[in-house]
């Protein structure tokens, strides 16, 4: 849930709701979300 509001917050939004992002483009950016805090976690 965080990965996808953090998205949402970030301004990548679906066309659904008034934005543009298509559903690929906001599984990209929630998929480089966990990624970037999983790397970060294992860096600590």
């Amino acid at each position: 849930m965080e990965a996808i509001a953090s998205v949402c917050a970030s301004g990548i939004v679906a066309t659904d709701v008034g934005g543009t992002a298509t559903t690929t483009d906001i599984t990209q950016a929630a998929v480089a979300f966990i990624d970037f805090r999983t790397t970060v976690a294992e860096a600590v």
